[in-house]
């Protein structure tokens, strides 16, 4: 959750399926932001497992049914998993912006996925102030060593 002057001003929300089938999770990325402000770009590294020394699960994105389209980039490195950059949102930043994505090929053990955010934000009206917002979370995956996550262990978590 992002503040400004203790009003909420974005919630970047990670939301991952209450199971895991054959070593995938599906899950789902929101960006909230307060009315008046409209987010121009958004910017995510997937990584499970968290940390750097095993090669990373790989993750798909499902294409939005966004008319127009803007133009994504989705990519892998070693240190950041999966990224997803949308550099211009356009009419998809007026409102929650949500992405579905697939986590696969997933080691039994892995019970976390790390998100870097960054997002855009701008405020309407000619002196509206621009913000760059970053941040980090891990979230619990379902399923690891035989477990499944119950309903309130898996509330959205933000950077």
């Amino acid at each position: 959750m992002f503040l400004i002057e203790w009003d909420r001003l974005a919630t970047v929300s990670v939301q991952p399926s209450s199971r895991r089938e054959n070593a995938t999770v599906p899950f789902d990325v929101s960006v909230w932001h307060r009315e008046g402000t409209t987010a121009t770009s958004l910017h995510l590294a997937l990584r499970a497992p968290p940390g750097g020394s095993t090669v990373p699960a790989s993750v798909a994105l499902k294409a939005p049914q966004w008319r127009p389209r803007p133009a994504i980039d989705l990519y892998e490195t070693f240190a950041d998993g999966t990224v997803v950059a949308i550099d211009h949102l356009g009419k998809q930043g007026v409102a929650t912006t949500t992405l579905e994505f697939l986590a696969s090929s997933l080691d039994p053990a892995t019970a976390e996925m790390r998100v870097d955010a960054a997002v855009g934000l701008r405020e309407s009206g000619l002196l509206g102030r621009t913000y760059a917002l970053h941040g980090s979370a891990r979230v619990h995956l379902p399923g690891a060593s035989g477990h499944t996550v119950s309903p309130a262990a898996r509330s959205p978590r933000s950077p």
